[in-house]
């Protein structure tokens, strides 16, 4: 696995309010897809914490749809 992208992964994670960078955010599903499956091959609580911060986070904020019990695509490409 790239090490380097896992330290800006961690460098550049928002601990208040999840997610990767500054304001404005978008979700950017490549980026928890690769700390699962970090997780999974190296066993690293962190990154698996992250993930599920960022997906608390999303749940809970403005961007998840309380009617349709989801995520609207447009915000997923």
């Amino acid at each position: 696995m790239n090490t380097c992208f896992i330290k800006k992964l961690k460098d550049t994670f928002d601990f208040s309010y999840g997610g990767f960078g500054r304001r404005p955010k978008f979700p950017v599903p490549h980026n928890l897809l690769f700390l699962n499956r970090y997780y999974y091959k190296y066993n690293k609580q962190n990154a698996v914490k992250m993930v599920k911060h960022t997906l608390k986070n999303m749940r809970l904020g403005g961007i998840y749809d309380h009617i349709g019990f989801g995520f609207p695509h447009r915000y997923l490409t």
